[in-house]
């Protein structure tokens, strides 16, 4: 039997601003919004991965961080809201389990990102998205982009 998954479309996954993160303040700008869109393209990058939380180093210590943890979905189709301020994704192939417990399980998410990226092939973008984590009862770093329900 074929598993059963299922799309989120435009789901907001960062915004404009300062945002105080695990790693330290992050200031969000437009150009770097832009410079995710462009970066999908870009065929040295894979498409962002959907997972379920930030990996916690509280259980995870020894573990080889990353190595076997299943993605959950994919992100794609990145693109800007007209203003520029906000990063919008689709979020596809969620499983139906997931998705049928997504608005309560994981409201909120928490983009990952690489920012000041060089390729060896010379493209530069202020920043290249990795993943989207799925947070359960952990705030996300950027509040104003409200609930997944929403």
């Amino acid at each position: 039997m074929a598993a059963v998954l299922r799309p989120r479309p435009a789901i907001p996954v960062a915004a404009v601003g300062t945002w105080a993160t695990a790693t330290g303040e992050w200031v969000c700008t437009a150009e770097q919004l832009r410079d995710a869109v462009l970066a999908q393209h870009d065929p040295v990058f894979r498409a962002p991965v959907l997972k379920l939380g930030h990996l916690d180093s509280r259980f995870t210590e020894g573990v080889l961080l990353g190595d076997g943890q299943p993605a959950v979905g994919r992100l794609a189709n990145l693109r800007t809201t007209p203003d520029g301020q906000t990063l919008l994704a689709d979020l596809v192939g969620i499983p139906a389990w997931l998705d049928d417990i997504l608005e309560s399980a994981y409201p909120s998410r928490s983009i990952e990102c690489m920012t000041g990226v060089e390729t060896a092939q010379g493209a530069r973008y202020a920043m290249v998205v990795t993943g989207l984590a799925l947070l359960g009862e952990s705030p996300p770093a950027i509040e104003t982009l409200g609930d997944i329900a929403a």
